[in-house]
């Protein structure tokens, strides 16, 4: 009867760790990547914004057309920070600049759009502001075009109240997935190492109660038989 009630408790002691474990580990997990992400968005957003500000400057008609003028805007980011990449598109979705696996420090132009097509309508979610703007944000690899998994932050070049085109900062989330992955093999690691401890503290706790019981009982079977001899030992 113990044993059966004991491994009943026991069992019933590890779910509720590993339960508890497993749901703080995607708590925490959860809470990084939320953070990583919008730290990333934040830094994606506002380069994006200041980058269409500079362009839209130049009263810009037409993207295709006019991509020379938008070319030396977009080289300084490039070559000063590595982990940005950028696409410029025109208002039809066609490529034409990117720094997107790119092994020299010139972006590829291509005034013809022949580089590929990123629908943003389609692919990106909208984020609308309080001036009425709108931005748009893609977690992915757009539809193929990527090779792995990028946030990328849209904004549209506005001139004349047209959309002219979008400029799309992004940045890949390599990093941020590796950090969570690593986090969360940390706390099912340690939770496996804190139920392991558990266990055992509860085996020896529970077997230093039910011992006397266990002696107790074994004493009063005898008792029932007529063998007064048995003995207690009181602790």
């Amino acid at each position: 009867m113990f044993k059966s009630s004991f491994a009943k408790y026991l069992t019933t002691f590890i779910v509720i760790i590993l339960v508890s474990f497993l749901t703080l580990s995607g708590i925490i997990t959860s809470m990084i990547q939320s953070f990583v992400t919008n730290e990333l968005e934040v830094k994606l957003e506002s380069t994006g914004t200041l980058l269409v500000q500079s362009v839209e400057k130049s009263n810009i008609i037409s993207v295709s057309r006019d991509i020379g003028q938008i070319v030396p805007v977009v080289e300084p980011l490039t070559n000063f920070d590595k982990k940005f990449e950028v696409i410029v598109t025109d208002s039809e979705g066609d490529v034409c600049l990117t720094t997107v696996s790119v092994l020299s420090d010139a972006p590829v132009v291509d005034n013809a759009g022949r580089l590929g097509h990123i629908d943003v309508i389609k692919m990106f979610l909208p984020k609308e502001y309080n001036d009425g703007s709108t931005h748009f944000v893609h977690r992915g690899d757009l539809g193929g075009f990527l090779d792995g998994q990028y946030l990328v932050y849209a904004v549209p070049i506005m001139t004349g109240g047209t959309v002219r085109g979008y400029i799309m900062t992004l940045s890949s989330t390599v990093g941020e997935d590796n950090l969570v992955s690593h986090t969360r093999r940390a706390v099912i690691t340690s939770s496996i190492w804190v139920m392991l401890a558990a266990v055992i503290a509860a085996y020896f706790i529970t077997e230093r109660i039910i011992h006397p019981l266990r002696i107790m009982t074994g004493a009063a079977k005898k008792f029932s038989k007529g063998d007064f001899s048995a003995r207690v030992t009181v602790y």
